[in-house]
């Protein structure tokens, strides 16, 4: 078991970029250093709720991946700067696995090189519900594969390429597997992109409403390609490649439609560690695209959006060591709505009613063009308390309830909230009151 106190295995490297960047002006689009984890990982899981961030497994020696895969979860409170560790464990140690959230529960899979004590890990699921343990719900040899990328969209856990952690040569892997977590059976593969074991690995994924975009990877050379992957039809279409190959980095939404890919590696010797952040706009992908840079260059690092903050945890940066730097972006246009965006005649935001209430309130989303759009909840700390909408929406009104709860189904207290709609050139605020 690790413990958090070792503080003397940080390097002296690590303190130094600390000292030097934690200064940084706040509130602009760039990189800036938090802090330092205290058991720096690559290859993990990320997730957050309105309260923490959640890191589950990784590698800490990029020498020994599976000598060092581990199973246990870190916790990370941004707003006090405090790590912890939950006091479970996953069934087994995992690295370069995928994962989403659905209905209350964190559901993964894939990842396992060391199976020690649970063998049937492999080919498992898991799924861990706060604070019970995590749990192996199904099996299926699909879910053997390590460096995949994958999510979780509309109660489905998508699993796309990666290698077999144990090779089976009368089982071939489907490149993208579509596994229902509602009924437990696997819906949908696709094995006809790529012939035998050899698929793209270490490739970055992304939903936009109903379609998820796939970024680069490895597989005979690192690729700059882009595919789009329409989860209702199963179309597969190549579209706009990126500006310069890439694998092994992080994907986050920025704002709807528009994906930061974040570090990742490259075929070059001097790259192996990329500091590079492109922008990448799913409706209107024209190179040359947005670049901006980490303070510290990282592949297999963990990126994730916690309120108006972009997070990056760990990754292996350009000495070969997992790195200890924790990175944030501070997004320009927070709940205050930051630069104004222009008024759009295809979206409004209507006053939510009743207002005050206690119980429930309704707000209602007016578009003249189907689109995706954002509708999330904020506390007057500018902290998400609940996203009520993240996808595609066809044209016309839109309903949506919140009933006074944050993210976990836990009731939040009397107070001014906010609510916000983002769409592509277009985002508005409204206030409301919550008197319990």
């Amino acid at each position: 078991m690790l413990f958090f106190g070792k503080w003397s295995k940080l390097r002296l490297r690590d303190l130094v970029m600390v000292a030097l960047l934690i200064t940084a002006a706040p509130g602009q689009e760039r990189w800036q250093i938090a802090g330092l984890m205290p058991v720096p990982v690559a290859g993990a899981q990320v997730f957050s709720d309105s309260q923490q961030i959640y890191l589950l497994g990784g590698y800490t020696n990029p020498l020994d991946i599976a000598g060092s895969t581990l199973d246990i979860i870190q916790t990370y409170d941004p707003q006090q700067n405090l790590w912890g560790q939950e006091r479970v464990t996953l069934n087994a140690g995992r690295a370069g696995f995928a994962g989403g959230w659905f209905e209350g529960a964190f559901h993964f899979a894939g990842g396992v090189m060391v199976a020690n004590g649970t063998p049937f890990a492999y080919f498992g699921i898991e799924r861990w519900e706060r604070p019970n343990d995590p749990v192996l719900t199904n099996f299926n040899p699909e879910f053997n594969r390590i460096n995949t990328t994958g999510l979780v969209l509309n109660g489905r856990l998508y699993l796309i390429g990666g290698q077999p952690a144990i090779v089976d040569p009368t089982f071939t892997l489907s490149y993208i597997v579509e596994y229902d977590l509602v009924t437990a059976a696997i819906t949908f593969v696709e094995d006809s992109l790529f012939q035998g074991q050899d698929m793209p690995y270490h490739q970055s994924a992304m939903a936009v409403g109903e379609d998820i975009f796939i970024f680069g990877g490895a597989r005979f050379g690192v690729s700059r390609r882009v595919y789009r992957f329409n989860t209702q039809t199963h179309d597969f279409q190549e579209i706009v490649s990126m500006s310069s190959e890439r694998a092994g980095g992080a994907s986050v939404e920025k704002a709807p439609g528009e994906i930061l890919l974040i570090g990742g590696y490259n075929e070059s010797p001097f790259n192996t560690a990329m500091d590079s952040v492109i922008l990448y706009n799913t409706a209107d992908p024209v190179p040359p695209f947005p670049q901006m840079s980490l303070n510290v260059g990282r592949r297999e690092a963990s990126a994730v959006r916690f309120g108006q903050r972009i997070y990056l945890f760990g990754g292996v940066n350009s000495f070969n060591f997992t790195e200890a730097n924790i990175e944030f972006l501070d997004l320009a246009t927070g709940i205050s709505g930051g630069d104004p965006q222009p008024l759009s005649p295809d979206f409004a935001l209507h006053p939510n009613y009743p207002n005050p209430f206690n119980g429930e309130t309704r707000i209602e989303v007016s578009l003249k063009r189907a689109g995706p759009l954002q509708l999330a909840i904020f506390d007057v700390s500018g902290r998400k308390v609940r996203q009520l909408a993240n996808g595609f929406r066809a044209a016309g009104s839109h309903e949506f309830a919140w009933d006074g709860r944050d993210e976990r189904g836990l009731p939040v207290g009397s107070g001014v909230y906010f609510y916000r709609l983002r769409a592509p050139g277009f985002q508005d605020v409204k206030k409301m009151m919550l008197v319990q």
